[in-house]
């Protein structure tokens, strides 16, 4: 997943476990496919909004329970 490698490589490089990352990876794997098909109004597939949300939460150094929460917003 693309979107995910982004946020891996420039917020958890090193720091992160890896058993952690995988966690992270698969709700994000979860979410994707959730979203599939919504859109922002931009026309950017809608996961594109969560992992933007995440890599804040990633700045802020929340855990990883608070990143994968990004994953599932709004994901009913």
């Amino acid at each position: 997943m693309e979107l995910f490698a982004d946020l891996e490589s420039n917020y958890f490089k090193g720091i992160c476990p890896q058993i952690k990352l995988k966690l992270i990876k698969r709700a994000f794997v979860i979410a994707r496919d959730a979203h599939e098909g919504q859109f922002r109004s931009s026309g950017e597939p809608y996961i594109t909004h969560p992992v933007a949300v995440a890599s804040i939460i990633a700045q802020l150094h929340l855990d990883h329970e608070a990143v994968m929460a990004c994953a599932f917003a709004r994901c009913y």
